[in-house]
C-alpha cells in the first residue's frame, strides 16, 4: 500500500481558517470507508506540542523549496503575482516566511507562507497520486488553459505559461503605455496591518473575506493515463500532484502532495 506521505516526522505546512502553520506528520494514518486519507499531525509550539488527529490530505503541503515556481498574493492589487522562491527567511516556532523574487522586479520580497501557492508549468513533468494500491503515476501538465476561474480563483493559472518572464516583460510594456500600473516591490514586504488580523492569517480577497483552504486547491489539467493525444486531458486536484524528479519545477526531492 502506498500513501502520499511516506515518512512519519516529515515537516509539513498545514492550512486552515487559522494561520498556515508548521507541523509534523504523525505515525497514525486514518482511512475512512471512502478511502480518503487523513493524518495525525503534531503542532510544534514554543512551549508545548498540540496534536491534530484527523487532518485531511488537502490541508497539507510540503515546505516550498528554493527555485520553485510559486504565486504571491498581492494585498494592494488583489491578484496573484508570478514569482520564484529565493530562500527561506527566519521562522518562528509556528510561522514560516520565504524570500521570493517576483518576475519583472529586482527586489526580493519576504512573504508569509499563507500568501504563497505552488505553480505547475505547462508541459512540466508531474506525478499524480492514483490511490493506495497504485501510488504515484507519471504524467505531464497539459498545454491547455484551465477551465473557469476568475482573478482570485484561477489557481490553475500556474500552468498557463512555461516562461513567466515573457509575461512580466509584456506587463511592463503595458505599464509603459499607461494601461497597467507597476507594483512597487516594497509593498510586498510590508507587514500586515493590525486591522488585517494576526500574523500568518490567510490573505483577504477584494470583497474583504479571507481565503479558505479550498481557495488554495485547484483542478490542474494533466494528460490522461495512456493518452495518445495531447487533447486527452483530465483535471486533478492540486493536492494530488507533485513535481516529478525530472521536472525543473522540482529542485529537490521534497515534494508537494
Amino acid at each position: 500500500m502506498q500513501l502520499p506521505w511516506q515518512k512519519p516526522g516529515q515537516e509539513v505546512e498545514r492550512s486552515s481558517q487559522s494561520p498556515l502553520t508548521r507541523q509534523r506528520v504523525g505515525e497514525k494514518i486514518n482511512r475512512g470507508p471512502t478511502v480518503k486519507v487523513s493524518y495525525a499531525v503534531t503542532l510544534k509550539g514554543r512551549w508545548r506540542a498540540q496534536e491534530r488527529p484527523h487532518v485531511p490530505l488537502e490541508l497539507l503541503r510540503a515546505p516550498l523549496q528554493v527555485g520553485e515556481p510559486v504565486e504571491l498574493w498581492s494585498r494592494s492589487s488583489f491578484k496573484w503575482l508570478l514569482a520564484e522562491v529565493d530562500g527561506l527567511e527566519a521562522t518562528t516556532a509556528l510561522l514560516r516566511h520565504y524570500k521570493v523574487r517576483v518576475y519583472g522586479q529586482e527586489a526580493v520580497a519576504v512573504a508569509e507562507a499563507s500568501y504563497l501557492r505552488r505553480r505547475f508549468l505547462k508541459g512540466s513533468a508531474v506525478e499524480v497520486y492514483r490511490g493506495s494500491s497504485r501510488g504515484w503515476i507519471c504524467t505531464r501538465v497539459a498545454d491547455m488553459a484551465p477551465l473557469g476561474g476568475g482573478p482570485e480563483s484561477d489557481f490553475a493559472s500556474p500552468a498557463a505559461d512555461g516562461d513567466p518572464v515573457e509575461d512580466a516583460e509584456a506587463e511592463g510594456a503595458e505599464s509603459a503605455e499607461g494601461q497597467v500600473s507597476a507594483e512597487p516591490p516594497l509593498e510586498l514586504c510590508e507587514p500586515q496591518s493590525q486591522s488585517d488580523g494576526r500574523r500568518g492569517a490567510p490573505p483577504r480577497k477584494s470583497d474583504g473575506s479571507r481565503f479558505q483552504p479550498c481557495d488554495f486547491v485547484a483542478m490542474i489539467p494533466v494528460l490522461k493515463e495512456f493518452a495518445v493525444s495531447h487533447e486527452e486531458v483530465e483535471e486533478v486536484p492540486s493536492f494530488l500532484l507533485r513535481p516529478a524528479a525530472s521536472s525543473p519545477s522540482c529542485p529537490s526531492q521534497v515534494f508537494q502532495i
